[in-house]
């Protein structure tokens, strides 16, 4: 069985994978490319940016750390930005 580790932090996790393994894949054509407004406009599972925002003067934003780029935080701030100016959000904190 081949040994994995994986870095978490200054730790890590150590385990054995069994085999055989089966790799997945989603094939590029078949995975829709949205914009960060498009995102926002069609929201899943929770109000829009701009209902959770309403009445609000503050808001802290958490993002990711850099570590996780696929999460594309740099691509959504910008987006977030402008529609939190938009509904009267004065200050914004990104942690």
């Amino acid at each position: 069985m081949p040994t994995v580790r994986l870095p978490i932090g200054r730790d890590e996790i150590v385990f054995e994978l069994p085999l055989p393994l089966q790799e997945t894949r989603t094939e590029e054509e078949h995975v829709k490319r949205r914009t960060a407004d498009e995102a926002l406009e069609q929201c899943v599972g929770s109000p829009r940016l701009e209902e959770l925002s309403e009445g609000v003067s503050k808001i802290a934003v958490v993002v990711p750390d850099a570590t996780r780029a696929w999460q594309r935080v740099p691509l959504m701030a910008e987006p977030v930005r402008r529609r939190l100016a938009q509904c009267g959000v004065e200050s914004v904190d990104w942690v």
